[in-house]
């Protein structure tokens, strides 16, 4: 019988030698030269990595924020509440859930705009470094796997999802999980896997089910690829596989707890803005439209044939429809490995890109794999990105190794990619990119023959990196051509006298190096300058306003907001875009607001007792001469039912008259006056306004210490009464008066109160994150757990070795 000969090829060639021997390396350094190639203008300082297109978040809220947390934790320490975001709100999780934001926060607030793509090139490279060592452990050839970390760390995802900046955390943290599966698996080194899951539920505790998913059907892949895998060595790995995952979602409880805490108690984690019902209640089998699937298809081809930016015409947005791309030789080799590979091998990739792929032909399991809280892709592009690539690197493994090309296969493929390329999918026309797609022709035929090539064995040593030659031209001109029609933030405009550094910033330095108390300040313009509103102008101009852009705002402050007619109750997208109390000007002075920035002309504020004390440039600074401090007395209640039969304009006299309470069986309450619907106003005038807010003005709370998490002050009581806070209802909001811990009560529907008797007290607040100590206890034990673990696997592995158990 003929002996078949080795499926790997001799490695003689000394380039292919050298290749081997320094792969990492080539590795770093092809991906430096793409990222300066595709990169130049944000890295030269050119322009800078935030936009005011699609991407407006960036400037938004990713840009407010890491300015406000640099000078937070420059200022008061760790993060905890803060009063620049919306009215009040804990800001632990989102100052901290993502490493990589220490970059910024280093740089300081002053240097955050041409900082912001150095933390976007270290996760582009450190993606590509991890994805490379994955495909090693693999046993993919060293050249093959140099084009994978290259197509994985450059795809569509990670460099135009790295605007919302999110997303290349997400693709980081899965090639890192993968990394780390693979050490257990084929090394049966466990210490990575753990660190791993707790990075991804510190970022978001849903990525953990939502990776999950991807992990697990990994697995079964991975598996059931071996020829002498069983199920008993299923059911072990996967049992470790949970014991880590256990000791990770310790480790990572200190911010679990209050990543839970916020989702749940935000609007959109569990408040009547949820999409869950919604989304529930669709078919299993529903059908999207032929939009979405003629942009799925397309989307695998490039981001851009339906429009770069504001100008995509396919489903959704740019950002958020599929995001397929990875390169196009992943599409001309992907069908070849169920030519080549062996026959379990190719049943196990036939399941993995039809479980990968269901989700997009019904978009139910799609809702399911984001826990029915949203329509959209995101992360789910990464399920599909990867089941193309595993088939695509696994072919071009075996061609490198000396399996033969299936040549028929893939003139066949060649045909079909550009048939569905220039099919008139409906409704996509307008804005399809001919030219672009007379590029991707180009580059199909191009890696075509390239792979074609394999069929002669004397060149097929220099094809792979011929192929990657290809590769890096691909990804380069693909992605320079994509920026090269975005709208960045450059380096002139941010020194114009606009945006953010607009004249407001001179009237909030105006204002604070005169008024040292608290305060809030109403503007009527709107700073930033992307191509949709912010409400975050406050976390960059420093001071304290009412409005908000955040994805899980303060569940209390929604509440305020939905009850007193500024947002609607299932508005799901006015919970996370909050205009505040910008055009509630009573509602103002009851949640102690003190000057009004005035860009646009508006009488009512004069009226109201605002008085013109300073003007820059088109900006007017007025102050409230009727302003309420942060502290002052009710002496009489009305019930939220009572409460809620009132016309909005009722509802706003009244909250300037009365506390509206919900615990009626409160024993306090039987100490302050009640009162019912026949004593609410109907007719209202400039002097009872200044007649209630004098009456309010009587009992106030002197402040002696004001910082975000801790709050002093005394108060003269004349008669019983709820002292009103205007800080969003929160259980980490903790009071003593006179030394001794006081309850505090939901007020006003969304905010703190408190009883005070007759007589001189002192208050004292002070804002503890609900959970914290208990996170950092099971953190710690977490990681002892980990420690311990680590010499006793060292014990079972030698008790294995030398046969003992």
């Amino acid at each position: 019988m003929k002996k078949k000969k080795p499926l790997v090829q001799e490695r003689s060639n000394p380039m292919m030698i050298f290749i081997d021997r320094h792969s990492l390396l080539i590795t770093l350094l092809l991906a430096i030269s793409l990222i300066l190639i595709i990169f130049g203008d944000f890295v030269f300082g050119n322009a800078y990595y935030l936009f005011t297109d699609i991407a407006g978040d960036s400037m938004d809220a990713s840009y407010p924020n890491y300015y406000h947390f640099s000078q937070y934790i420059r200022d008061e320490g760790f993060p905890m509440w803060s009063f620049s975001q919306g009215m009040g709100q804990n800001i632990m999780v989102p100052a901290l859930m993502d490493p990589f934001f220490r970059i910024v926060y280093i740089a300081g607030p002053a240097h955050i705009m041409p900082t912001v793509i150095w933390m976007e090139i270290a996760k582009i490279l450190l993606t590509a470094l991890l994805f490379f060592q994955f495909l090693r452990l693999r046993n993919v050839t060293p050249v093959v796997s140099v084009i994978g970390a290259l197509i994985y760390a450059f795809s569509g995802f990670m460099i135009i999802g790295s605007a919302w900046n999110l997303f290349s955390t997400e693709a980081l943290y899965l090639a890192f999980l993968l990394f780390s599966f693979e050490q257990l698996y084929a090394r049966k080194v466990w210490y990575y896997f753990p660190f791993a899951v707790a990075l991804i539920v510190i970022l978001q505790p849903l990525y953990l089910f939502i990776y999950g998913i991807f992990l697990v059907i990994y697995l079964l892949y991975r598996h059931f690829s071996e020829p002498s895998s069983t199920w008993k060595q299923l059911t072990s790995l996967s049992l470790r596989m949970a014991g880590y995952t256990l000791v990770g979602v310790l480790m990572s409880s200190f911010f679990l707890f209050q990543s839970v805490q916020l989702i749940l108690e935000s609007p959109r984690g569990g408040g009547g803005a949820s999409y869950l019902d919604k989304l529930l209640s669709t078919s299993v089998f529903f059908i999207e439209s032929k939009l979405h699937y003629a942009t799925a298809i397309l989307r695998l081809y490039s981001n851009d044939l339906l429009g770069i930016s504001r100008q995509f015409q396919g489903w959704y947005n740019y950002l958020e429809a599929p995001l397929f791309y990875s390169s196009l030789l992943v599409l001309v080799l992907a069908p070849q490995y169920f030519f080549l590979a062996g026959r379990r091998e190719k049943i196990a990739a036939s399941i993995l890109l039809l479980i990968c792929m269901l989700p997009v032909v019904f978009p139910f399991f799609r809702y399911g794999i984001w826990a029915f809280s949203g329509d959209y892709y995101r992360g789910y592009s990464l399920f599909v990105v990867l089941a193309l690539l595993f088939c695509a690197l696994g072919a071009l493994d075996l061609l490198t190794k000396g399996k033969k090309l299936n040549l028929l296969a893939l003139s066949t493929t060649l045909i079909l990619l550009i048939a569905l390329l220039f099919i008139p999918y409906p409704g996509t026309r307008p804005a399809f990119d001919e030219d672009l797609a007379l590029r991707i022709v180009l580059f199909l035929v191009l890696f075509t023959v390239s792979v074609a090539l394999f069929r002669f064995k004397s060149i097929s040593y220099y094809l792979p990196v011929f192929l990657l030659f290809l590769l890096v031209i691909e990804l380069s001109t693909s992605y320079k051509r994509s920026f090269e029609k975005r709208s960045p933030v450059t380096h002139h405009a941010s020194r114009q006298k606009a945006g953010y550094n607009d004249y407001s910033l001179d009237a909030v330095k105006f204002i604070n190096e005169r008024d040292k108390g608290f305060f809030r300040v109403n503007k009527d313009v709107f700073c930033n300058p992307a191509v949709y509103t912010s409400f975050n102008d406050a976390k960059v101009q420093d001071y304290y306003g009412t409005m908000s852009y955040y994805s899980f705002n303060q569940k209390y402050y929604i509440r305020f907001m939905q009850e007193m007619g500024v947002i609607k109750a299932d508005d799901e997208y006015g919970s996370r875009w909050c205009q505040g109390l910008v055009n509630r000007p009573l509602l103002l002075t009851l949640v102690s607001n003190k000057y009004h920035l005035n860009g646009v002309v508006n009488p009512i504020f004069p009226a109201l007792g605002y008085d013109s004390i300073a003007t820059f440039g088109n900006m007017k600074v007025l102050k409230n001469r009727y302003f309420l401090p942060l502290g002052f007395l009710y002496d009489r209640w009305i019930d939220i039912e009572t409460f809620k039969r009132l016309s909005a304009f009722q509802k706003d006299i009244t909250l300037l008259r009365t506390v509206v309470l919900e615990d009626e069986n409160n024993p306090v309450l039987k100490h302050i006056t009640q009162i019912g619907l026949s004593d609410t106003a109907t007719n209202y005038s400039y002097q009872d306004y200044f007649k209630d807010v004098d009456s309010l003005r009587k009992d106030t709370m002197t402040m002696t210490l004001f910082s975000q998490n801790r709050i002093r002050g005394e108060i003269n009581v004349k008669k019983p009464g709820m002292l009103f806070l205007s800080i969003p209802f929160d259980k980490g909001w903790h009071a003593m008066i006179d030394g001794k811990p006081a309850e505090m009560v939901l007020a006003n529907i969304g905010f703190c109160g408190l009883f005070l008797e007759t007589g001189t007290h002192r208050v004292e607040l002070y804002y503890e994150p609900p959970y914290f100590y208990t996170g950092l206890i099971l953190t710690f034990i977490g990681i002892l757990l980990y420690l311990i673990l680590s010499p006793l696997r060292k014990v079972y592995d030698f008790g294995l070795k030398s046969g003992k158990r």
